[in-house]
């Protein structure tokens, strides 16, 4: 009998994809997987692989809520962030067990440098983690430290506490976008405020992204007001040449609005797909996936995916049908313009099944059936009520009659 796929991803967690599909398909498992996870991380944690015992204990954080074995690493590990999960974060959002454990490990450091300067060594890791993490300092460490750093730092020192103080400004943006100081400190790069210091940015590297830049988006995409969201994004907007273009300045400019409390951030991101620029066909997906988000609707493949499955297990190409958990990871993924072949060779990569001469006569039998099948069109994109601020004309061009009020 075959391994089961979550038994499979359990015995190599460092292999473990953090992007969700993996971890949705151990959490669907339930108990059994969960018991089995506990037992393993009590094998590794003793042990010296690193990277295995890391990973059984993102598991056990993220699909079962147990954050023992976070909070034992975070306690008994010197690192402020280690890398055994600092890589999880370049792939996927930090989750929020990593972000509750490791991200006051990295305020801490931060307070007791600003607390006690003697000459001790710059906080690169402990504002590098700061970053990825944003944990909220309650205004007292992220903006009073940049001064510090700037007017306490040596000659030869200046740029590397500049770099460190850049991170520390977007941190500050990400986790207390809507604190007065944070906020005038931000727009102040804009002109559009008056400053509360004299701290500079760093000067970017050839591609990097202003430090001021991030600093907008993250205010963009985490503040709770709706009216300063609008004014935030209106500043930017004016700045087009940053969001006409092919860079990442342009992306973190879409994704922000994506994610914006914002009540104009549907009209900008209409605006920029109708613009005909670089990031016009993600202006598209990202407001698709707003609108999907604040109606809680179902992902635009799901039904399709869905029927896609079944096919696959009557054909036998699966032994076991996908859990409600793992569908949905795996529909988000899912693009309207995908191949069905290619669905469903994702779809058996990921629950561990062959693609191959192995299950030839399965697949063609499937192939076969895929061919002749009516699968479900995509789920059409729910409409929103235009506001005064907004303009929804033109989106049938983009989603079809159901996008239109």
């Amino acid at each position: 009998m075959d391994t089961p796929r979550w038994k499979q991803l359990l015995n190599r967690p460092e292999q473990i994809d953090p992007s969700g599909v993996d971890i949705a398909i151990i959490a669907d498992a339930g108990d059994v997987a969960y018991r089995t996870a506990l037992s393993k991380w009590n094998k590794l944690r003793h042990g010296t692989d690193r990277d295995a015992h890391a990973g059984i204990a993102y598991v056990l954080a993220d699909a079962f809520d147990d954050h023992r074995g976070l909070e034992e690493i975070a306690t008994e590990w010197p690192e402020i962030f280690p890398e055994e999960f600092a890589w999880r974060t370049m792939v996927a959002e930090p989750t929020k067990p990593l972000r509750e454990i490791f991200g006051p490990k990295s305020l801490a450091v931060l307070k007791r440098w600003l607390e006690a300067n003697n000459g001790q060594p710059l906080p690169k890791e402990a504002a590098r983690t700061a970053r990825a993490l944003h944990p909220d300092d309650r205004g007292q460490i992220y903006l009073p430290l940049r001064r510090e750093l700037i007017n306490n730092a040596e000659p030869e020192e200046l740029d590397a506490a500049e770099r460190i103080a850049d991170d520390l400004l977007i941190a500050a943006a990400a986790a207390t976008p809507d604190r007065t100081e944070v906020r005038r400190t931000v727009l102040s790069y804009w002109g559009q405020e008056p400053p509360l210091d004299d701290v500079p940015t760093a000067e970017p590297d050839p591609g990097e992204v202003p430090a001021a830049w991030d600093a907008t988006c993250a205010m963009i995409a985490n503040s709770q007001h709706s009216t300063f969201a609008d004014r935030v994004i209106a500043i930017v907007a004016d700045d087009e040449e940053s969001w006409n273009g092919p860079g990442s300045d342009a992306e973190s400019f879409v994704r922000a609005l994506g994610k914006s409390a914002g009540s104009t951030a549907d009209a900008k991101l209409l605006e920029i797909a109708k613009a005909q620029v670089p990031m016009s066909g993600l202006a598209v997906r990202t407001l698709a996936e707003r609108r999907r988000r604040i109606a809680r609707a179902e992902p635009e493949m799901g039904a399709r995916l869905k029927a896609i499955i079944i096919g696959m297990r009557e054909h036998e190409v699966l032994i076991e049908t996908p859990g409600a958990a793992t569908r949905l990871a795996l529909a988000k993924q899912r693009k309207a313009d995908e191949d069905p072949k290619k669905v469903a060779a994702i779809v058996a990569e990921a629950m561990g099944r062959p693609t191959g001469d192995e299950l030839a006569p399965e697949w063609a039998a499937f192939t076969a059936w895929l061919d002749n099948a009516q699968l479900p069109a995509p789920t059409p994109v729910p409409a929103v009520a235009p506001s005064k601020r907004s303009d929804d004309r033109g989106l049938g061009r983009f989603f079809g009659r159901s996008g239109r009020n």
